[in-house]
């Protein structure tokens, strides 16, 4: 599926992605609003409750407990936040999203949802479980 390969070479056009498993579904918004500079993706599904986090392609967006925005990095400093964090990234082969939470024990990554772009292929890690899901624009 060719779709994935050139869905980024539109610019900054606002696209959805979704994907589905037996009636779930996970939506990957593209470029659906720019701060601080950068375009922010999103990605929402029901493993994520009412929560559609964002981030800026190859940073983590840090929110604070409540679910405010408190900002981005693309260092390491998200390992000491005490809050949700959410890391995306997209390269020539993937677009995945990784999410976890910090607190005064450090950050732990609680799932991560990758697209293979060739394929439109994509999986739900969290914990021990990995879901498939297949993915259309």
């Amino acid at each position: 599926m060719r779709w994935l390969a050139f869905l980024l070479l539109a610019g900054p056009a606002y696209a959805d992605i979704v994907c589905t498993y037996a009636g779930d579904e996970v939506v990957i918004r593209l470029h659906i609003r720019t701060a601080l500079g950068r375009d922010f993706d999103c990605i929402h599904g029901g493993f994520l409750g009412n929560a559609l986090p964002c981030a800026p392609n190859g940073a983590f967006s840090l929110y604070a407990p409540n679910g405010q925005f408190q900002g981005i990095t693309t260092g390491r400093d998200y390992l000491s936040h005490q809050g949700s964090v959410i890391g995306h990234f997209i390269d020539v082969s993937t677009i995945a999203f990784t999410g976890g939470y910090g607190d005064a024990n450090g950050y732990q990554q609680t799932w991560r949802f990758v697209i293979d772009r060739a394929s439109g292929n994509a999986q739900l890690a969290r914990g021990e479980q990995t879901i498939s899901y297949r993915c259309s624009n």
